[in-house]
């Protein structure tokens, strides 16, 4: 693939990455994109025919289980009752639920982790808890309202929380009452990312450090490396909610080329994200490959024909809702040249709140900008729609 600077990519929020991808894949393969604010992405072919992501995932998985995969209770039940391994564990509400959830701990015998029971996956966990100040620890932290919570992302779109904040003795504002958290044993061993996409394990990760704690430092591709009854496991585990196109999963293995009857794994995360920050992490062109896979699978099976793959495009890019456009026209020119973009513009209606540029780009500087402007990060402007039909 072509030079990507690797340290703007790294700029990107984790939960902004999936979504930064899905788009640069589509302007690789010549779709005409239009995005939308919370990276709401609608691309087309010249015939008409659509594919549509959310934060770079496919529209094919749909609310409700995404819903599901973000109800770690439902999860865990579902995935128990069909012989998949996972780690004892329960649910338990914050206030008259935490003796009972340190009582379950030392039954299951430390070490421990904790998490929120609902909403997104993969993040604010806290693993590896040997005695009951660590699990204070967790639950001071989750206690916070989820807006004030550093780890927590606010890329969400299932259905998570939707009752009234409580208080604590002391009237800070907190989590509402009966705020649910997971209490899990810890196994240990290594820790593997797996990504699947429709069905096949395309991407195996050894991990140092545990992602879903913030802790990944680095990461070694060991697929080819694997029992292949483990791979077997991790693509029949992905299916277990119907609906979900594309899974992260991480499972904790004593032995990576060990055959699985021989030893316990567990699955101890389940994402309906790709979660492609972190392939990026280990190899920057397979995070790239792994965003074209899922662009492609998604093509093809909505039968939808993409034009060949080009990674530098150029073409007319539309810029709409702008609330003063004159007045946005030199602060979005100068983010444009910083992303490495040669624009020029064309057309500027103050009245409609538009404006047209021709820029020519690598297909993922174009991503990052149109990205940034929809994020408002072009000097606060907050557009709300931008469209890039390509000319080559």
């Amino acid at each position: 693939m072509a030079n990507v600077d690797t340290d703007k990519l790294s700029a990107v929020e984790y939960d902004q990455f999936d979504g930064v991808l899905a788009l640069s894949s589509a302007l690789e393969a010549g779709l005409k994109v239009d995005l939308y604010p919370r990276q709401v992405l609608i691309c087309a072919n010249d015939a008409g025919q659509s594919l549509s992501f959310v934060h770079g995932l496919p529209a094919t998985s749909g609310l409700a289980p995404v819903t599901f995969a973000q109800d770690k209770r439902m999860r865990r039940s579902m995935m128990e009752r069909l012989g998949f391994p996972v780690p004892k564990g329960a649910t338990f509400s914050l206030g008259h639920g935490v003796t009972l959830a340190k009582k379950f701990a030392r039954t299951i015998g430390y070490p421990v982790s904790v998490k929120p029971a609902i909403g997104d996956n993969g993040i604010e966990a806290f693993v590896g808890l040997t005695g009951a100040s660590g699990i204070d620890k967790a639950l001071s932290y989750l206690s916070q309202p989820t807006y004030i919570r550093d780890e927590f992302s606010r890329a969400a779109y299932g259905l998570t929380e939707l009752r009234e904040p409580g208080y604590d003795d002391e009237g800070n504002l907190t989590v509402p009452p009966g705020y649910m958290f997971l209490l899990e044993k810890h196994p240990i061993g290594r820790y593997v990312r797996f990504l699947v996409i429709d069905g096949k394990v395309v991407s195996a990760i050894d991990c140092n450090g545990i992602p879903s704690t913030g802790g990944f430092t680095k990461g070694f591709r060991v697929l080819e490396d694997l029992d292949p009854q483990t791979i077997d496991l991790v693509s029949r585990a992905a299916k277990v909610i119907p609906g979900l196109d594309v899974v992260s999963m991480d499972l904790i293995i004593p032995n990576l080329s060990a055959p699985l009857r021989e030893q316990e794994v567990f699955i101890v995360e389940f994402s309906e994200r790709p979660g492609l920050w972190l392939q990026h992490k280990v190899d920057v062109s397979l995070a790239f490959e792994m965003g074209r896979e899922i662009l492609a699978t998604y093509a093809a099976n909505e039968q939808v024909v993409v034009p060949p793959s080009n990674e530098t495009r150029q073409g007319t890019l539309h810029i709409h809702a702008l609330p003063d456009a004159e007045g946005s026209v030199k602060a979005i020119s100068q983010s444009a040249k910083n992303h490495g973009i040669e624009f020029s513009v064309a057309e500027v209606d103050q009245l409609a709140g538009s404006m047209e540029a021709q820029i020519k780009a690598q297909a993922i500087d174009i991503a990052l900008f149109m990205n940034a402007l929809l994020g408002g990060e072009v000097d606060g402007i907050p557009a709300m729609r931008s469209k890039f039909v390509a000319s080559n």
